[in-house]
């Protein structure tokens, strides 16, 4: 049945495993990334002079809130956390004594809105399809840290802080170096915004054009 069929996946790694888990080859399997909201890339704006802010996009059980919020003790930063805490984060955020903001959910204005307030954007995920949180903070100019495993470290293009999400001092060790201006901190906002156009709706919209007339010229169709 998956002789004839064509696939589309949001990251070669979501791709292999489409490919591990259901026997398609991945020869069948066309990658087309997520096409970042404009808005994003609109809403550009240079650093925040207020105190540092740490911004958590996320909160289901694999983006490893806990961990990333132990990782902020005692770096003096505001952390802004979008999406419901478990009882563990919860937990995590009190023993870091962290000056936090949480907000259960939010509409994209206030998205936009947070990335724009925020220094650092904080993604130490233990596993994604793709890690779209990633390209709208670079979008936007911000600085980001993810985790050293795909497909964070595809999707963030050499433009991340990369951690191992299991440590929490390595993170902790991240978000220092992130928050702290030097040249390194420069060059990556600015290839973080480079990589960031890669998936502007303009450029990922002809990949699906392209994958539409393949699967319609082995269908026999002819426009």
């Amino acid at each position: 049945a998956w002789r004839g069929a064509s696939f589309a996946a949001i990251s070669a790694f979501t791709a292999e495993r489409v490919a591990a888990h259901t026997g398609v080859p991945l020869a069948q399997i066309t990658v087309i990334p997520p096409a970042v909201d404009p808005r994003f890339a609109a809403a550009w704006s240079a650093l925040p002079a207020s105190a540092p802010t740490v911004l958590i996009v996320g909160t289901t059980p694999n983006k490893n809130v806990a961990r990333a919020l132990a990782a902020l003790e005692g770096l003096g930063a505001r952390v802004v956390v979008i999406g419901p805490l478990d009882d563990v984060a919860r937990r995590a955020a009190a023993d870091a004594r962290l000056d936090l903001e949480q907000h259960d959910r939010v509409d994209e204005a206030a998205l936009l809105a947070a990335y724009g307030r925020a220094h650092v954007v904080l993604f130490p995920s233990l596993y994604e399809g793709f890690g779209l949180p990633i390209i709208e903070a670079q979008s936007i100019g911000r600085a980001v840290i993810t985790s050293d495993l795909a497909p964070m470290r595809d999707t963030a293009g050499g433009a991340a802080w990369l951690v191992n999400p299991l440590d929490v001092r390595d993170i902790a060790a991240a978000v220092r170096h992130a928050l702290t201006p030097s040249r390194l901190r420069d060059e990556r906002l600015a290839a973080g915004r480079r990589n960031a156009q890669r998936f502007l709706p303009d450029v990922i919209a002809p990949q699906w054009e392209a994958l539409y007339e393949q699967v319609a010229a082995r269908a026999g169709y002819r426009a």
